[in-house]
């Protein structure tokens, strides 16, 4: 509910993703923007934690979707960098968990409908990464921002502005 602007953060991520994507669905619990109640509002799973109990989710709520899965702590985050991440997709594989240097991040990435068996098995998103199945492309420069995972006014720079600094 972190305000940006005249929006929240929650709302400029969704706004982002309706530009690339058919359906945004959120996942989990806590307080929801008004202009987001008619988006679909699934629990998590409840015997997981983390992100990995609303990914498995919505994973078992569509289990023949392919799933672009990202937190509520993006708001640098582009259509750009959506649509770079979607580009990434082949059918040989069951994710595209992209990696800024050595470190592979397990959201805002991609899951076929096949990483479910992965997922339902691992601990956490991230042990799959290593799996033959899953590609980790590294981001472009110019899009790493995007996979920035903020979480006060302060991390992003605003100190009371109402833009994002680059």
């Amino acid at each position: 509910m972190l305000p940006i602007g005249n929006q929240t953060w929650l709302e400029r991520i969704a706004g982002v993703l309706k530009e690339v994507i058919p359906e945004v669905v959120l996942v989990g619990r806590g307080e929801i923007p008004e202009s987001l109640h008619h988006l679909a509002i699934l629990p998590d799973a409840p015997e997981r934690e983390g992100p990995l109990a609303g990914m498995l989710s919505a994973m078992r709520w569509r289990p023949d979707t392919t799933w672009l899965f990202t937190g509520c702590d993006v708001p640098r985050i582009t259509q750009e960098s959506v649509e770079w991440l979607l580009r990434m997709r082949s059918w040989k594989q069951v994710a595209v968990l992209p990696r800024l240097g050595s470190c592979v991040e397990p959201l805002l990435a991609v899951y076929e409908p096949r990483a479910r068996i992965l997922l339902e098995s691992a601990a956490a998103p991230r042990a799959i990464a290593a799996h033959r199945r899953v590609t980790t492309p590294p981001v472009p420069e110019g899009l790493a921002a995007a996979w920035s995972n903020l979480n006060t006014p302060e991390d992003a720079g605003l100190n009371g502005a109402s833009e994002l600094p680059d």
